[in-house]
């Protein structure tokens, strides 16, 4: 429910001042929503939570040496001055990543073309947990703040924390063998030079089978066929104990996925998220409570406004 507020609004307009170097950017759409649900009394509170969530989204020290050390929970005023000596499109990146909670990306796409090249990567987005949960913390502690931007932000980052972070375990428990670095990004081609490695031992096997089968069958192809369908077929299908964690472990990185991706949007269906991240956690995903609590308020809102 939003506060009526008297027609005078240069208390948000300074708020805007200070958190904002565009007006149409996304911390000044959680900005604006922050103060119609919260009220002038509450502008102490709206002051800190931004600029805790700008610190908590951001690196501080992007590895671009043309762009300069940033600690993006300074005012906007501090920013404009620590780009004044920048070229124009480093000062218009900084500026565009000043505005930017969070976005949606795919949690493999760091696993495969490493951090710099991802689209969060770019905006020199950095999900800290721990900053993030503190954000939440605050938002949810005052229980007439709203920002549906906000609370996207949070719940789509933190899923994608714990996503990514399961997937690069799995990653690297799956490619120990073939020298993959996920933390820099595992290169296009080690991945075909892995992929025809895999193929070509497979291969091997199967010749190696053929002989077997052709020594214990003799001249008796029907033998000889029956001997080497069944080594193959227990060798593809009987699944032993890595086979079953393997996969095990996929189908939870593959659920943990979806989760994220239905909250890909800032409009996304909260009930549905939720319903997938409380089957992600009984298959054993591990989500911040954080997320829970959101998702939890949102259902509430829905059902008391008739939506469902």
């Amino acid at each position: 429910m939003l506060t009526e507020q008297p027609n005078d609004r240069q208390w948000e307009d300074e708020i805007l001042n200070v958190h904002t170097l565009n007006r149409n950017s996304q911390v000044a759409k959680a900005a604006r929503e922050l103060c119609a649900s919260g009220g002038s009394d509450k502008r102490d509170l709206i002051n800190e939570l931004l600029r805790e969530a700008r610190h908590a989204f951001h690196r501080y020290r992007p590895a671009d040496q043309k762009v300069p050390e940033l600690r993006f929970g300074a005012s906007a005023d501090e920013i404009k001055a620590a780009i004044s000596d920048c070229p124009r499109e480093t000062a218009n990146k900084i500026i565009d990543a000043y505005g930017t909670l969070w976005l949606h990306e795919v949690p493999d796409v760091i696993l495969y073309d490493g951090y710099e090249n991802s689209v969060i990567g770019k905006r020199y987005l950095n999900c800290d947990v721990s900053l993030i949960e503190s954000v939440a913390h605050t938002y949810l502690a005052d229980h007439s703040l709203r920002s549906p931007t906000l609370e996207w932000a949070i719940i789509n980052s933190l899923l994608y924390a714990e996503t990514a972070a399961y997937m690069e375990t799995l990653s690297t428990w799956t490619s120990t063998l073939s020298g993959f670095n996920s933390a820099h990004g595992i290169s296009r081609w080690k991945l075909w030079i892995f992929s025809a490695a895999r193929l070509s031992a497979e291969i091997a096997k199967l010749g190696v089978t053929a002989l077997f089968s052709a020594w214990i069958g003799g001249d008796d192809r029907i033998v000889e066929a029956l001997v080497f369908l069944s080594i193959t077929a227990a060798r593809w299908f009987v699944p032993t104990q890595k086979k079953r964690q393997t996969l095990a472990a996929a189908s939870l990185a593959s659920g943990m996925e979806k989760v994220h991706r239905l909250a890909k949007n800032i409009t996304f269906n909260a009930r549905a998220v939720r319903e997938a991240a409380y089957g992600a956690t009984r298959s054993g995903a591990i989500f911040s409570d954080y997320i829970f609590h959101l998702l939890d308020r949102r259902v509430r809102e829905a059902d008391s406004n008739g939506v469902f």
